[in-house]
């Protein structure tokens, strides 16, 4: 048993020691025990002696006293440690409670962070929906008018399947006008006006509206409709008949149409919209409001755009030349000048103005043609002046988009440093319509061309929609009365038809203008004039337009009588 309780004590003993790495008080009481294990046996033999050899009590009493003192210090090491073991229990259950109330407080700032993250994550999908549902709206919808897009109108179509329909492509004409006016808000304003108004009228047909791109639009149609003949045509058309008020300002919008059938024109969206535009514009070329698609239509598109290909080399290829067509003062009948008119001689073939002069406006050529006619008609005015022929004024026509031009100020300034022409002997023809854009600019430019000393007339006066308030303010020398109210007048026309022609000469005499007729072709028509107080004339009755030899030969023939008048005839 003593053996069983020293194998226990010192098992005890060996888990202090790790428990207590170097505590003095294990190392003494450690030296205690082992003082005892010595003393035990000896303790053991003198107890063990027989009762004769126990005369002598003093060495059992004295080894006793030792193993009692050793025994006392292991007891008092023992309280020691044992009061470590305690304090140590207490700090570290302190410790541990410590521990536990901060690991709560731990896991409820978690608990609230989960929360926090699990609220940021919903807002975030939320937010991510809502852009979602925001881009999907974008992609299918015109943000300016809130109506369904080209890409939704072209997914429409592709999905129709075969099933008819008819596409009708809208045109605002001259929106680019507004915008330039009055400014892009006031624009999309008048946008969602027409679009608004366009689609009320055409609902009760099934339409759907679509935005295609800048000022146009396009309806989609079920069937049985028939645009091309029905009513629905003519509701787009009365949509824009009447005044559109947006803000205080109230707009005159006109409306042109194109339309084309599914499938018949064009198997998918692409096909379809394309005819439907050709269509378009083939509608604004006749003068019309409504066109319906014909296949012949593309023929005549990709003979168009071949002929503006081959148009945007005429001037290196030095296809273009001058006419020049004679004008003529009424009282004394001396030739005055001419106008130049451009001519295309392509392959040995002159083409009609009437085919290439429309295509260079819309392709923006009529800028690089202009400036050609513009110096080839100071070059020559200059040489018949150095001819001897006199100063005959050569009149060129200024078309709208070359007149709006930055550089057309620049390009008349060099035009005439170039070639030493004295500026009285060119007139610029502005048209009526190109100077009414924004009358604000245009009297500072023509006061700038004025101060050249180039002359200026308003070419085919009586077509557009002048203000009489800024063409008094136009620094202007002549009008011209459009061949379209010259050509009616006969002896037996009514009063009527001779009514405009006097009433722009009466407008010219009152603001100190010359007024000049084109298109005269009888000697009825220049008697009605000279008696109605027009100045001058051109046209077939003295003379048609010339190429440059002819027109040199007839100012050559006529230059030493002018100052005595040259009359012509047929």
């Amino acid at each position: 048993e003593r053996q069983a309780a020293e194998a226990k004590f010192l098992v005890s003993l060996g888990r202090l020691d790790r428990a207590f790495p170097g505590d003095m008080r294990l190392i003494s009481i450690r030296e205690a025990y082992q003082n005892s294990a010595k003393l035990a046996p000896q303790l053991d033999s003198l107890m063990q002696a027989k009762p004769s050899e126990k005369a002598a009590l003093d060495e059992p009493r004295a080894v006793l006293v030792e193993m009692t003192l050793d025994a006392g210090e292991i007891k008092e090491k023992l309280d020691g440690v044992r009061k470590v073991v305690e304090s140590s229990v207490l700090e570290a259950s302190a410790s541990t409670e410590s521990h536990l109330g901060l690991m709560v407080k731990l896991v409820v700032a978690y608990s609230a962070l989960i929360f926090g993250i699990a609220m940021l994550v919903a807002h975030h999908i939320k937010a991510r929906a809502l852009a979602e549902d925001e881009l999907a709206y974008s992609a299918g919808h015109d943000l300016v008018t809130g109506r369904l897009n080209r890409r939704t109108l072209e997914t429409v179509i592709n999905s129709l399947g075969g099933e008819p329909r008819q596409v009708v492509v809208i045109s605002l004409e001259r929106f680019h006008r507004l915008v330039g006016t009055l400014g892009h808000e006031v624009a999309d304003a008048a946008l969602r006006a027409v679009a608004e108004r366009v689609e009320t009228m055409t609902r009760v047909f099934g339409a759907q509206m679509f935005r295609l791109d800048g000022a146009n639009f396009a309806l989609l149609y079920p069937p049985p409709s028939a645009a091309a003949e029905g009513s629905d045509v003519h509701a787009i058309l009365e949509a824009g008949a009447q005044p559109f008020q947006v803000g205080q300002y109230e707009l005159l919008i006109a409306i042109v149409c194109g339309a084309a059938r599914y499938p018949e024109d064009g198997g998918d969206a692409v096909n379809l919209i394309r005819n439907a535009n050709t269509a378009l514009q083939h509608a604004k070329r006749i003068d019309t409001r409504f066109y319906a698609y014909e296949s012949s239509l593309n023929a005549r598109s990709a003979e168009r755009l071949a002929l503006e290909a081959a148009l945007g080399h005429a001037v290196e290829r030095k296809e273009l030349e001058l006419f020049y067509q004679p004008q003529m003062d009424i009282d004394s009948g001396r030739i005055i000048g001419a106008e130049a008119l451009v001519r295309w001689r392509r392959d040995g073939k002159l083409i009609s103005p009437i085919e290439f002069i429309p295509i260079a406006e819309e392709s923006g050529l009529i800028v690089a043609m202009g400036e050609w006619i513009l110096r080839e008609a100071c070059r020559q005015a200059m040489a018949w002046k150095a001819a001897g022929l006199g100063e005959p004024v050569v009149a060129v026509n200024i078309s709208a988009r070359q007149f709006q031009d930055p550089r057309f100020f620049d390009t008349v300034t060099q035009a005439l440093a170039d070639t030493g022409v004295p500026p009285a002997m060119i007139e610029l023809e502005i048209t009526e319509s190109a100077i009414m854009q924004d009358p604000d600019a245009v009297v500072a430019e023509l006061e700038r061309l004025r101060g050249l000393g180039l002359a200026l007339a308003i070419d085919d006066f009586g077509t557009g929609y002048s203000s009489l308030s800024y063409l008094k303010r136009f620094p202007l020398d002549k009008l011209k009365v459009d061949q379209s109210f010259v050509r009616p007048l006969t002896p037996e026309s009514p009063a009527e038809d001779s009514a405009i022609v006097e009433a722009v000469v009466r407008l010219g005499q009152t603001l100190g203008l010359k007024v000049i007729a084109e298109g005269v072709e009888t000697e009825d028509q220049l008697a009605l004039l000279g008696r109605l107080g027009c100045d001058e004339i051109q046209g077939y009755w003295f003379s048609k337009p010339m190429p440059l030899a002819e027109a040199t030969a007839f100012l050559a023939a006529r230059a030493p009588q002018a100052a005595g008048g040259v009359h012509g005839g047929n």
